[in-house]
């Protein structure tokens, strides 16, 4: 029986690697994105007929984001993160709010959030782990918050600081080369120092009070566009 050719031998035992297969499996297994075939890089050549392994695409520096639900509370966000190792960015989110509303209802505040992330695959696709430090000085008052996460804010006024860290979990969803949503959630602790008043304007002050918290520290459906 006459044998293929050296060069298509070598190709098929490339194409049918063990590493190969593993690579792909692993990425199927954890949603990661995966692009099968790629271009050619420069400086290399194809040989007609044969299927070329794929060469994996430089991995994006930069992205600049805005959290959706942010704006749904009528809080000007943005974010902006960057590779700084293969596998790991540093993310940097800023919310300001300082609007009042009808019925001196309010969610005064500036929230500054560093976050550190590690990709399972590669970043800014697929999951993500990551650890984060946050800062806020808040003026709220007249505002219920869901599944009683403030009790007493829609009644009272409370201006003060918040610190913590948490862990957040989260998956970025790649739409294009330079376009992506991304959903996260997080939780951790938090610690905060405020003035109390009795109502939202000008009630009497109750004094100043401290509290630890256990809480969500993060929630956001953000959209993103990456910068390669």
């Amino acid at each position: 029986m006459r044998l293929a050719p050296s060069y298509i031998r070598q190709d098929l035992r490339k194409l049918f690697s063990r590493g190969f297969f593993l690579r792909v499996l692993f990425c199927i297994f954890l949603g990661c994105p995966f692009h099968l075939y790629a271009q050619p890089q420069a400086g290399t050549t194809e040989r007609s007929g044969i299927l070329a392994l794929p060469q994996a695409a430089p991995s994006p520096r930069w992205a600049v984001k805005t959290n959706l639900l942010g704006w749904g509370t009528a809080s000007p966000n943005a974010a902006a993160e960057v590779r700084i190792a293969p596998k790991a960015t540093l993310n940097v989110g800023l919310s300001y709010n300082p609007f009042s509303y009808r019925g001196n209802k309010k969610w005064k505040h500036v929230f500054v959030q560093p976050e550190v992330r590690y990709w399972l695959c590669a970043p800014f696709g697929g999951h993500y782990v990551g650890g984060h430090i946050f800062y806020s000085h808040y003026n709220a008052g007249g505002v219920r918050v869901p599944f009683g996460l403030w009790d007493g804010l829609e009644d009272n006024r409370y201006q003060g600081d918040l610190y913590g860290a948490g862990f957040t979990y989260g998956y970025s969803w790649i739409l294009s080369p330079h376009w992506s949503i991304e959903a996260a959630a997080g939780i951790g602790y938090g610690f905060t120092r405020y003035k109390h008043y009795e109502c939202q304007t000008c009630g009497n002050y109750k004094g100043t009070e401290n509290r630890h918290l256990f809480m969500p520290t993060k929630l956001a459906i953000s959209f993103i566009y990456i910068i390669k």
